[in-house]
């Protein structure tokens, strides 16, 4: 299975945001940090939180000691989830290559 780069950059702030999330559940981490730390375009990062907090994996603060966060608990979180939000229903497309 291909990991697009959108799951792979999505994962990658997820991975960021989990670490955070275990030293500090309240604490916001803004997108340049997290861009910065991961090596991920801001720009693209930023459409990818956007998807991700409308599907209530993140959440998000804005201004100057805004940023992001979990919106629950990481154990709860699947790559199947993500997969989903970031690429589609990924069980279609790889039974449509068979």
């Amino acid at each position: 299975m291909n990991i697009s780069a959108r799951t792979d950059y999505a994962m990658r702030a997820l991975l960021h945001l989990t670490d955070s999330y275990l030293l500090d559940e309240e604490a916001l981490i803004p997108s340049i940090e997290i861009a910065q730390n991961r090596n991920i375009p801001v720009k693209y990062l930023e459409s990818i939180l956007s998807e991700l907090k409308l599907a209530h994996v993140v959440e998000s603060k804005r201004g100057a000691y805004g940023g992001y966060r979990l919106a629950t608990h990481p154990k709860y979180i699947s790559v199947a989830q993500i997969l989903r939000i970031t690429d589609g229903s990924f069980g279609s497309r790889e039974r449509s290559k068979t």
